[in-house]
Parts: C-alpha cells; sequence; structure tokens
C-alpha cells in the first residue's frame, strides 16, 4: 500500500534526481539561462501537480501501487458501420494504482519544442 509518508519521501528524492540528471546532459551554467531555466520551473511544477494529486487521493483512500513503466499490447474491438474491426494498441504505461477506481498515471515525457517553452503576454507559471 502507498502512504503519505512513502509519497512524500519519493518526491523529496526527485530534487536530488532532477539535479543529477540535469547535470549530467547540460553544464551547471548552461541549466541556469535561457530556456532550460523555464523547462525547469515546468517540470517542478508538472511533478508537484501529480503529487498533490496523490496525497489528495491518499487522504481518502488506500492506494495499491499496481505497476510502473509497463508496456502493454492490446487488440481494441471497434463497431464501424455495423462490422467489427480490430486496432492493435500498444504503449508503455507510467503508472497504475489501484484504490476505489484503476489509475493510470501518464507523465507526458515526450518530446518538448522551443515553441512550447514561450508565454504569452500576461501569461503566469501558476496557471497550468
Amino acid at each position: 500500500m502507498l502512504s503519505v509518508e512513502i509519497i512524500k519521501a519519493r518526491y523529496q528524492e526527485l530534487d536530488t534526481i532532477i539535479e543529477q540528471r540535469t547535470t549530467d546532459n547540460y553544464s551547471a551554467s548552461a541549466f541556469k539561462m535561457g530556456n532550460n531555466i523555464l523547462l525547469d520551473q515546468v517540470v517542478r511544477k508538472l511533478i508537484d501537480n501529480v503529487k498533490q494529486e496523490d496525497l489528495k487521493t491518499l487522504m481518502n483512500q488506500e492506494v495499491q501501487f499496481v505497476a510502473a513503466e509497463d508496456r502493454y499490447t492490446r487488440n481494441l474491438v471497434l463497431e464501424v458501420n455495423g462490422k467489427e474491426i480490430e486496432i492493435p494498441f500498444s504503449g508503455i504505461i507510467d503508472r497504475i494504482d489501484k484504490s476505489d477506481l484503476i489509475r493510470f498515471v501518464d507523465y507526458k515525457t515526450g518530446k518538448v519544442e522551443d515553441k512550447d517553452l514561450k508565454l504569452k503576454s500576461g501569461e503566469m507559471l501558476d496557471d497550468f
């Protein structure tokens, strides 16, 4: 079972992991300027959003960790124009938890492009 203590401890470790990964890929000075500063803030905000959702869920019910980083492949059967068609579907699920419901968590770790890192005039980081 997951607990508030476990979640808080794991998320505390993330600061160290983020720092290690960024220094592995960038010089310390390069990561402190330009789009890298914005990217760092976005990553931390997204992680905090998941953490807050985890903590909120744990306050209301027991949660069991089921799996992480597992590849799943299934065939989806759909009816189209009265005919059943089978569509192969596969991917990696970042995390699966079980409480009253089964929760699939996708951390959205895909490629980020420069255009995604620009704020519109008056837009704040707290808005997402």
